[in-house]
């Protein structure tokens, strides 16, 4: 098991990939959106409110956020 926090902001950044299950709960006070690579946007993500959870089995995980410096916390089970 592992687990962190990163920093969301207007560029993509990666999940650690360090487990086949991971939880991404966003911390922020606005939507990350998520995706399968680094070209994620605002506007083609898939939107994880403020407050809300996210769970995937092992793929790559980018996100980004329409403002700067979101908090994000993931864990792998």
């Amino acid at each position: 098991m592992a687990y962190g926090a990163i920093t969301v902001g207007t560029s993509a950044v990666a999940v650690p990939a360090t487990g086949t299950v991971r939880t991404v709960y966003n911390a922020g006070s606005v939507p990350v959106y998520r995706g399968d690579d680094s070209s994620v946007t605002t506007a083609t993500g898939t939107p994880i409110l403020p407050g809300g959870n996210w769970r995937t089995l092992g793929a790559v995980v980018y996100l980004i956020a329409g403002t700067a410096g979101q908090d994000v916390r993931w864990i792998t089970e």
